[in-house]
């Protein structure tokens, strides 16, 4: 299972991404339980896992030339536009940094695997983040509730 969702989670990070790798110093997040552990990014600025929820997140940021001029719900939508059978779940702006962002749950299937995804966009500084968690339906509360303090705490600037 826990390959399953890192290489679920991956693929979604690899998604649209172009050759210009983004930058994981420019921003920070909150305090995240000693439980997540790190793991290769591939194409997002990082990833990790946790064993007791089965959950992947990852973090990534496009900056420049990278953004396109749209709504936080419309990034959010190209962000999660490959699951089949997409179900959404809630969708709704929230602030962090001072700055509105926008999360999106939904249910859906990735390569034949039925997942729950919250997905976390904000644009700050000719920039936009992208925070997603994956974990699977039965698990999703307890990990959203592990990894939100780490997105809540989201800042533009140096970790």
């Amino acid at each position: 299972m826990r390959a399953v969702l890192l290489g679920l989670g991956l693929l979604i990070a690899c998604g649209g991404r172009s050759a210009d790798r983004g930058d994981p110093d420019r921003y920070a997040l909150g305090t995240l339980d000693s439980a997540w552990q790190t793991q290769e990014p591939g194409g997002a600025d990082r990833a990790w896992w946790h064993p007791d929820h089965l959950a992947t997140a990852y973090t990534d940021s496009h900056c420049q030339d990278q953004v396109d001029d749209v709504s936080m719900k419309r990034l959010n939508e190209q962000l999660t536009g490959g699951f089949t059978d997409p179900v959404e779940l809630s969708s709704e702006a929230i602030r962090l940094d001072g700055r509105e962002g926008w999360v999106r749950r939904l249910q859906g299937g990735l390569d034949g695997v039925t997942v729950e995804v919250a997905a976390v966009v904000i644009r700050k500084d000719d920039c936009v983040y992208d925070m997603v968690l994956i974990a699977p339906p039965g698990r999703f509360q307890e990990a959203w509730a592990s990894w939100e303090p780490a997105v809540m705490g989201f800042r533009v600037g140096r970790r």
